[in-house]
């Protein structure tokens, strides 16, 4: 009371309530955190666990998020499975078949030799959707998908591949390292295998039959073929070049095949389809993309410096929940660690790696704790109660609850919009999805993709609001900033370049600070949770092969819809069944 009475009776106006309503908030019996504001003062991490409701919601509330969450889903997975670009082709060949056929591809060749390390995935072909997407322009053209859309490929070596191995990650080096591609129906369609450093002792006899087990495996040995002047330089050294094509096209498709030997054994084999060079880098799409992906990478620089900045300046001045800073650091070095021992070529590198990813979370924490308990405490109060252990707190579940139903709405959005709304307009609906297929070729994958994604979720949320708090000192103006952030968050995830996706994506960078400010930190967490939860291929069809992987994310995320649903409640009977002593 002596306090609020010595703010009113300053001589500097500016210093006094502003307003009855600050004056009363600032009284005993008012919101603390408001209180706290009003007074000047920033409110203490155990003041904003400590304020906030305790109660629960009401049952018809959390029945109907439950039921938006429900909807929502099935929804958005109906449209997937009409619209995603794995629906749309041949994709019924679990990969590690197609990794053993591989694998007796390159016996039969004479490549049985043993190896120490292998790895396999599936991948988007982009250059091939790229060339459809900028040539093609009949109405047609995304109804009849070449299986060649989704490429497989395998890699083996007799030396360790390291950690985040892929199609070119790191590229072929160690001599005997061997590598096949084939579409999504098992058809091969390019080999490379890097050759010995030394000439071997006998030089095998070059010969148009060690080219016939390609043939056959590529699926076109029943074409005439002849042969033509090579185009391309290999991918390594090569004594021998040769490439045919075809006498006459029996199937209406163009092929022209390139290969290479060394000492006569074959060193590479590929399918090229002579249209594809028409697309070029001029494609204003694939610059769109580039300047996309630069920009998104200047702008978490931007949040990673400018969190060194304010984690400094904090900690100068003895500003921070080091506490919970601490306890989230910790979260994620084990999460991140067990991803990596998870994955399928893990090293002693993990540790280091993992502290770093931890060490990143506490700085990002410190810079922008303090600044957010100061000027809008309440984003923190489930946040702080959840990073206290305070599992069963009907605001935790509340907002975990409300951060699901939201993010389901916007990913149902983003899909209608992209794809269900321009289907119905008429217009060819490019394949959607943004999947890495990572996640679907093994339960190590599985688990591994899984807990990263929590990792994701959290660098997301940090960097999200540095981006804001740096956005905000620069510009200088709240809603400047706010602008500022929901345009960045609209174009940096690129869902698309027509006025229909670009309407969704400004939509959700809306619905997003919406909910940061309405809510919080922990709803904020679950809207990008479930979005990131989407980029798994879920699908309604339980004969796909890859449909257990999805209906497990649907089990995971629904018994934490669930335990949410039932805690939000507050110990409130599920059905609202009135008690006799009401």
């Amino acid at each position: 009371m002596e306090r609020v009475i010595q703010r009113c009776m300053e001589k500097d106006p500016n210093a006094r309530p502003a307003s009855v309503a600050q004056l009363a908030q600032a009284l005993p019996g008012g919101d603390p955190l408001a209180a706290a504001i009003a007074a000047g003062e920033t409110p203490s991490p155990e003041m904003v666990a400590a304020s906030g409701s305790k109660k629960g919601l009401r049952p018809v509330i959390a029945w109907s998020l439950l039921a938006v969450i429900v909807v929502a889903w099935l929804a958005s997975i109906a449209i997937n499975d009409r619209f995603d670009l794995h629906r749309r082709i041949s994709f019924g060949i679990k990969p590690e078949f197609l990794a053993e056929r591989s694998r007796q591809f390159l016996s039969k060749i004479g490549y049985s030799d043993n190896y120490q390390d292998s790895a396999y995935g599936f991948r988007k072909n982009d250059e091939l959707l790229r060339y459809i997407e900028s040539q093609d322009n009949t109405s047609e053209r995304w109804n009849n998908l070449d299986p060649k859309t989704i490429l497989f490929w395998y890699r083996q070596s007799p030396s360790r591949l390291g950690e985040a191995v892929g199609y070119d990650n790191p590229p072929l080096h160690s001599p005997g390292e061997a590598l096949v591609v084939m579409d999504s129906e098992g058809h091969l369609l390019e080999f490379r295998r890097v050759p010995a450093q030394s000439k071997p002792s006998s030089e095998t006899v070059q010969s148009s039959d060690i080219w016939k087990p390609f043939f056959v495996e590529s699926g076109i040995d029943d074409l005439d073929w002849e042969e033509v002047e090579p185009e391309l330089n290999p991918p390594f050294y090569a004594d021998f070049r040769i490439a045919w094509e075809p006498r006459i096209s029996q199937t209406g498709k163009t092929y022209h095949v390139e290969a290479a030997t060394l000492y006569g054994k074959p060193v590479s084999f590929e399918i090229i389809d002579p249209r594809m060079p028409e697309v070029g880098v001029e494609s204003s799409q694939r610059m769109w993309d580039l300047i996309r992906d630069i920009a998104a990478g200047a702008l978490f620089i931007i949040a990673i410096v400018g969190g060194l900045f304010f984690a400094h300046r904090n900690l100068r001045l003895g500003r921070g929940d080091r506490r919970n800073a601490t306890r989230l650091a910790v979260f994620v070095f084990a999460l991140v660690l067990l991803v990596w021992i998870l994955g399928p070529h893990a090293s002693f590198t993990v540790f280091l790696g993992s502290l770093w990813m931890a060490c990143l979370v506490w700085i990002l924490y410190i810079a922008i704790e303090p600044f957010v308990r100061r000027r809008w405490p309440w984003i923190l109060v489930s946040w702080t109660r959840l990073l206290s252990g305070e599992w069963r707190d009907p605001l935790v579940a509340r907002d975990v609850l409300v951060g699901a139903a939201i993010g389901a709405l916007i990913q149902f959005l983003v899909r209608f919009l992209r794809a269900q709304l321009q289907s119905w307009l008429g217009y060819p609906v490019a394949p959607t999805g943004n999947y890495t297929f990572y996640n679907i070729i093994g339960i190590r994958h599985f688990a591994a993709s899984l807990l990263s994604i929590f990792v994701e979720v959290l660098f997301l949320t940090l960097v999200g609001i540095s981006l804001f708090l740096i956005l905000r000192v620069l510009l200088r103006n709240q809603k400047a900033a706010m602008v500022a952030w929901i345009m960045l968050a609209a174009a940096i995830p690129g869902y698309g370049n027509n006025v229909w996706t670009v309407a969704g994506s400004l939509s959700g960078g809306i619905i997003c600070l919406w909910v940061l400010m309405r809510f919080g930190l922990v709803a904020l967490a679950f809207v990008y949770l479930t979005g990131l939860l989407f980029n798994s291929p879920i699908t309604l069809d339980v004969s796909a092969w890859y449909s257990d992987y999805g209906f497990a994310v649907l089990a995971i995320f629904g018994a934490i819809v669930l335990y949410a649903f039932r805690t939000s409640l507050g110990g409130r009977p599920i059905f609202g069944t009135p008690r006799l002593d009401d």
